[in-house]
């Protein structure tokens, strides 16, 4: 591995995963210094956002829309800008949080927010 993956921890959660989910949480603390430019954010956003994303009503939605429509290339950019316009506004309000407020406390609010998604969706 890169000597920029070893620095901030992804040697290790690349190349055995003890439990799975591992890998996320091993690197989210572990931030790059601003200065430091590196790949290991686009590497992880995209491993972990790929394996969620497995079974996804949004992949069954693409499925229907590749067997409905003759122009693949074409459902593939529309759902890759669908996923973008979902997305982006997120990641920017994320990193705005990121700014003024503790780490802490953005995933404990993450965290409920999750487990009340979760409740939810039990309970309708």
């Amino acid at each position: 591995m890169g000597h920029g993956m070893r620095d901030f921890g992804l040697a290790r959660p690349l190349t055995r995963f003890p439990r799975p989910g591992w890998a996320g949480f091993r690197v989210i603390g572990q931030q790059p210094a601003p200065e430091e430019p590196t790949v290991e954010a686009l590497l992880v956003s995209t491993l972990l956002v790929a394996l969620a994303e497995i079974g996804d009503k949004t992949q069954v939605a693409t499925v229907v829309l590749a067997a409905r429509f003759e122009e693949t290339l074409l459902v593939i950019v529309g759902t890759t800008v669908g996923m973008l316009a979902a997305n982006v506004p997120v990641v920017l309000a994320g990193g705005f949080a990121a700014e003024k407020l503790p780490l802490k406390l953005i995933r404990g609010i993450a965290a409920l927010l999750f487990i009340g998604l979760g409740i939810y969706a039990l309970l309708a």
